[in-house]
């Protein structure tokens, strides 16, 4: 719904613009109004490549991880039965599909003419896996502090650190150098700043 409603507006407005004279005698200025008000805007460089790239690549690694875990839960790979194993298998696949954050990262990050594409590959691997942990320790935290059962052990969180330094850094890497030597996506090849 929300597509044809766009749909609508932007053929309004390049109805609109296909009826204005632009031979007028007079050279009158024409009004902006529609997509023409925000064309500047949409089609301007970024100036935060590394920032966008990142959430476009974290965003992409989520969608793989979410959508392959829906897959093997509709052909009842994972089920209620195994106690744990969604857990086990979204980690595993978190760690797997690192490569796809890198890769998509610095395929966009490339595309906007980037020109640090090593700290791309960089933050790109360190930053969500940072989040993460923090969070997941503020959480324990709290729980730990009202004497919950449910708090985390060290040694787990030990684990967890060690799986994605030492899996979802590397693949994150390898996907990121990939990307870059896959260079500029051909779909989209903005101005130069």
């Amino acid at each position: 719904m929300v597509g044809l409603v766009v749909l609508r507006a932007v053929r309004r407005d390049l109805g609109r613009y296909s009826a204005i004279d632009l031979d007028d005698e007079l050279g009158s200025v024409q009004e902006d109004f529609g997509w023409k008000l925000i064309a500047n805007e949409v089609f301007r460089p970024c100036r935060k490549r590394t920032q966008l790239s990142l959430l476009v690549g974290c965003g992409a690694h989520l969608a793989a991880v979410a959508s392959v875990t829906l897959l093997f839960a509709l052909f009842a790979l994972i089920g209620p039965a195994n106690r744990g194993s969604l857990t086990t298998v979204m980690l595993v696949l978190y760690n797997v599909f690192g490569a796809v954050a890198g890769y998509v990262s610095s395929r966009m990050y490339a595309s906007l003419h980037g020109e640090a594409p090593k700290k791309n590959m960089a933050i790109t691997a360190a930053v969500p896996g940072l989040v993460l942990f923090g969070v997941l320790f503020l959480l324990n935290l709290f729980l730990i502090g009202t004497g919950s059962s449910g708090a985390v052990p060290f040694g787990t969180f030990v684990a967890l650190g060690a799986l994605w330094l030492l899996i979802d850094v590397p693949v994150t890497v390898i996907g990121a150098w990939i990307g870059i030597r896959h260079g500029v996506s051909q779909n989209t090849q903005p101005a130069k700043p």
